[in-house]
C-alpha cells in the first residue's frame, strides 16, 4: 500500500495472495465501513484499509476468470452484498457478514463476461453476460430477459457502462477490430459500430 508520493504506508499487514492477480484492485465504501476487494485466481480477498480480512464468504466460491467484483449498497429486494459469477454463469451473492446466496439464471460458457449494473434505471443492479456474440440483459429483481444483442464478430474486451440521465444508459464494448455501443433497450446506438480496437 503507498501513499501518493509512492511512499510506502505503516500499518498494513496483508501478506500473499494463493496466486496472481489478474483482476482490479476496487475500493467500496458502504456506510462507515471501506473494503479492498480484489481476486487472484481461485480466492477472493474482502479486505479492511489496514489489510486485515473484513469478510470471509462461508463457502468457498469457483468464480469465472472473467468475473469483476461488484458491489451493490443494497434495495428493498436485497440486502448490501458483492457478487461474482461462477464458471458457469451462476451469479453468486456475499454478504457484509460473510453469508452467500446464489442465483442461477441461464448457463454461460466458461468465457462469459458477467457485469452487475442497473441498465433499466430502477435503482437495482441487473444481470448482464456478454458471451461469445451477444449480451443478454436480466431483470435484478424477476430476472426476467430485458434484451439480448447479437453482435457480428466475437465481443474479446470488458463492457463499460455511460449514464446519460433521464433513463438512457449505454454500454459500450468492442470486437477484435470494432467497437459497439448499444441502449438499454438492447438497440445498436446511431453511427455504431466504429472501426477499433481494446476497450471501449
Amino acid at each position: 500500500l503507498y501513499d501518493k508520493d509512492g511512499n510506502i504506508l505503516e500499518g498494513w499487514v496483508f501478506g500473499k495472495t494463493k496466486s496472481n492477480v489478474y483482476s482490479k484492485i476496487k475500493l467500496f465504501q458502504n456506510n462507515d465501513k471501506d473494503y479492498i476487494v480484489f481476486r487472484d485466481m481461485s480466492e477472493l480477498y474482502i479486505l479492511n484499509r489496514r489489510g486485515q480480512t473484513r469478510v470471509t464468504p462461508e463457502v468457498n466460491i469457483p468464480i469465472s476468470k472473467n468475473s469483476e467484483i461488484f458491489f451493490s449498497q443494497g434495495s428493498e429486494h436485497r440486502k448490501a452484498h458483492f457478487a461474482v459469477s461462477n464458471p458457469s454463469g451462476t451469479v453468486y451473492f456475499i454478504y457484509e457478514n460473510g453469508k452467500v446466496d446464489k442465483k442461477e439464471i441461464e448457463t454461460q460458457t466458461k468465457n462469459h463476461i458477467f457485469s452487475y449494473e442497473d441498465i433499466n434505471g430502477d435503482n437495482v443492479s441487473d444481470y448482464i453476460f456478454t458471451d461469445n456474440d451477444h449480451t443478454v440483459c436480466y431483470n435484478g429483481i424477476n430476472s426476467k430477459r430485458l434484451f439480448t444483442y447479437r453482435y457480428n464478430k466475437e465481443i474479446l474486451h470488458g463492457i463499460s457502462f455511460y449514464d446519460f440521465g433521464n433513463n438512457d444508459i449505454r454500454i459500450g464494448t468492442g470486437s477484435k477490430d470494432k467497437i459497439y455501443l448499444i441502449n438499454n433497450k438492447g438497440k445498436l446506438c446511431e453511427g455504431f459500430p466504429l472501426i477499433g480496437s481494446g476497450l471501449f
